[in-house]
């Protein structure tokens, strides 16, 4: 018994070394220029990854341009599109299509802005909100050094690529958490489809959300029920941005992602970048804040990417003017390398029933490898299985193998007890036997019932 006593210690501690293993610190990295995660409790870094480095925001810029217009426009307030605030708006960008005359209630041109990343929507509340898109830029500007952001200067509304228009992770997490307090800005940002009611020039039009993490609408493996809003992002020259929160029980973080790849390898699978990037930041931070994962001490250095050994892009690729991320009915431009020449940002989930016969956008193919890889995970709700739980997994086997141990010992020790009684029984049948032969005229006074 005792050998057999060892050999479950033996055990036991080899599963212990086994989870102190997974918990060990560790390197880790994301293939974006930039990333930050944040505790959304405490406001507490988890991990950052270059939150400093000056780059372009494309999209993400429009957290600011709807904060500012909820904080000092009305609702309710019908505002009427004009041809200045629609000019010089790149036709393969992503629009709703608002055209000179049109009136929209302010509340839709929100929905407009933060769901479909429509960037004729952010120039017509600018000069709702200021008089004109350049007075409304101060005004972001002026918000941002409230704020305490020190590495931003924003040029436009939209986050079209500007030289002198630029931001940082740090500055862009200050503004979200500054931004997603307030209950108007969260509901928008956390909606995953809207319908704008007709209008004096259009009818009704379908917004559903950029971010497919949120949605299974079109791709249901970047779907993760644990997270919430807030806003894609993408030009050739920003890469592939995202700032998402997410909520594990008591646990919420804010995640922001810029300049990520086009594509990353995620669980062996061809994923947008910025969508793999974000995924691994959460892993890795409900995985700190719960005690499975202890907090890497530095990221590693990555080396330059070269073009020739870069990932393949998903197979069917959109083209120039396409959707490149999101939802199926937009329009978008072509994803290319961050040096190449850059055109409108391009995070686009809009559906717009157009009574004019205007032709719909084309529908964006998904990563090829992404579609076969994946599908053997999916539950039939729709989400994605295929999440890294090695960490738990280990802790589950050594909670598991102790139950069975202690099963195994409570057996030992309950056949030592009854052995041991049996022992007693025989032995007092022995005396009793042993009795009758030396009193046999006492005989049935012997009788032992065991």
């Amino acid at each position: 018994m005792k050998r057999i006593l060892c050999i479950l210690l033996v055990f036991t501690l080899l599963g212990s070394m086994a989870v102190s293993v997974s918990a060990a610190p560790a390197t880790f990295s994301v293939d974006a220029k930039a990333a930050l995660l944040l505790d959304l409790n405490t406001g507490e870094t988890i991990y950052e990854q270059d939150a400093d480095e000056i780059l372009y925001p494309a999209s993400l810029t429009k957290v600011m341009t709807a904060i500012l217009a909820i904080e000092k426009g009305n609702l309710s307030d019908v505002v009427t599109a004009s041809a200045e605030a629609l000019t010089g708006l790149d036709p393969d960008g992503t629009t709703v299509w608002l055209t000179a005359g049109e009136k929209m209630p302010l509340e839709d041109l929100l929905y407009c802005m933060l769901l479909a990343s429509a960037n004729d929507a952010c120039n017509v509340v600018a000069e709702y909100i200021a008089g004109s898109v350049d007075a409304f830029v101060d005004m972001m500007n002026e918000k941002a050094a409230e704020l305490g952001c020190v590495n931003t200067h924003f040029n436009n509304t939209n986050g079209l690529p500007d030289e002198d228009h630029w931001t940082t992770a740090r500055d862009l997490a200050v503004i979200t958490q500054y931004a997603i307090q307030n209950p108007t800005f969260w509901e928008i940002c956390t909606t995953t489809a809207y319908t704008v009611p007709a209008t004096n020039v259009f009818d009704a039009r379908m917004l559903v959300t950029t971010n497919s993490m949120t949605t299974t609408y079109k791709y249901y493996y970047y779907y993760d029920p644990r997270i919430q809003g807030v806003k894609t992002g993408f030009t050739s020259a920003a890469g592939r941005c995202l700032i998402v929160t997410a909520q594990d029980g008591d646990m919420r973080l804010l995640s922001v992602v810029l300049g990520a790849p086009d594509t990353t390898m995620y669980n062996n699978v061809n994923w947008y970048g910025h969508y793999a990037d974000t995924a691994m930041l959460l892993e890795y931070g409900f995985g700190v804040l719960s005690g499975v994962i202890q907090p890497a001490e530095e990221p590693a250095e990555e080396p330059e990417e070269d073009p020739q050994t870069a990932p393949e892009d998903p197979e069917g690729e959109p083209e120039e003017g396409e959707m490149t991320e999101e939802p199926a009915q937009s329009p978008a431009e072509e994803p290319e390398t961050p040096q190449a020449p850059v055109s409108e940002p391009v995070t686009s989930g809009l559906v717009t029933l157009d009574e004019h016969g205007q032709a719909e956008p084309s529908q964006e193919p998904e990563p090829a490898e992404a579609d076969t890889a994946v599908q053997a995970d999916r539950t039939d709700t729709g989400e994605t299985t295929e999440k890294k739980h090695f960490p738990w997994l280990l802790l589950i086997l050594l909670i598991l193998a102790v139950l069975v141990e202690a099963c195994v010992v409570y057996i030992l020790i309950y056949r030592r007890q009854y052995q041991a009684n049996q022992r007693k029984v025989a032995q007092r049948k022995a005396e009793q036997a042993e009795n009758r032969e030396s009193y046999p005229e006492y005989e049935d006074d012997f009788d032992y019932k065991s």
